[in-house]
């Protein structure tokens, strides 16, 4: 990869070994205060540092399963749960070797951090991954500097770090974690520091959310019930033949409580 070639074959695996490493510890994962947008392992993160749920994602921008994943389901996840503060999203580099221009895009996408604009690059190498997937070395360069140019990087900056491998080091070693912990394909998700292989769905997430948002029972007992003795009400009256037939089921206006 730092050679500029293309990664050796990832080992397959069923899944990730059993072990933390420090990018998937609590500590690991929290926000680093001298850099914000920054986790203290030096990964990508957005979201709120209160969230309970923390998802780190393993992807490859030439990938085309991580380009749908990114235009069809993460727009909903980020609406419901990454905006509104329950989860916190993590990205990390996985360029598989089946995608020789990934390690170059993932670098572009670190020089664009180096000027604060990594999710913008991030989102646009996806939008645009069928412009720039298989073009010549000389082209592909073009383009990179060219979505440089879209976002109001320093163009002249943005090319220098990619020319100097600033960030080459940082993409190799996030790959070198994601082969020594058996990742196989991409995307690959961790919930909360556990690998996770469960449905990649809005409503997989909401019941994340829900079971590590959860705190226990917020009262002791019901609130007390007081009826107004002057008010109406609607009274619901079930036989016990009508718990087998639900249709069977009446509703009537209740006489008031002084009527009783």
């Amino acid at each position: 990869l730092l050679a500029g070639e293309t990664p050796p074959a990832a080992a397959r695996a069923q899944q990730p070994e059993a072990g933390i490493p420090f990018w998937a510890s609590a500590e690991g994962l929290a926000i680093d205060p001298n850099r914000p947008g920054y986790t203290t392992a030096g990964d990508q993160t957005r979201g709120s540092p209160d969230a309970k749920v923390i998802v780190v994602e393993y992807s490859d921008f030439q990938c085309p399963y991580c380009k749908q994943h990114e235009e069809q389901t993460q727009p909903a996840l980020d609406n419901q749960f990454v905006d509104t503060g329950l989860v916190r999203w993590v990205f990390k580099h996985y360029p598989l070797s089946i995608h020789p221009q990934a390690p170059a895009a993932a670098v572009a996408a670190e020089c664009a951090a180096g000027q604060g604009k990594f999710w913008e690059m991030h989102d646009l190498l996806f939008a645009r991954q069928k412009d720039w997937t298989g073009l010549p070395e000389a082209e592909f360069r073009s383009a990179l500097e060219g979505y440089a140019r879209e976002l109001g990087l320093d163009v002249a900056a943005f090319a220098r770090a990619l020319d100097e491998g600033t960030y080459r080091a940082k993409v190799q070693a996030s790959y070198d974690q994601a082969i020594g912990m058996g990742i196989s394909a991409t995307p690959t998700y961790f919930v909360n520091g556990q690998y996770y292989d469960g449905p990649r769905v809005p409503w997989a997430m909401e019941a994340l959310a829900v079971y590590f948002n959860y705190h226990g029972l917020q009262y002791d007992a019901p609130a007390d019930m007081h009826l107004d003795a002057g008010g109406s009400y609607i009274a619901t009256v079930e036989t016990t033949a009508a718990r087998a037939e639900p249709n069977r089921r009446m509703t009537a206006p209740a006489a008031s409580p002084a009527a009783r």
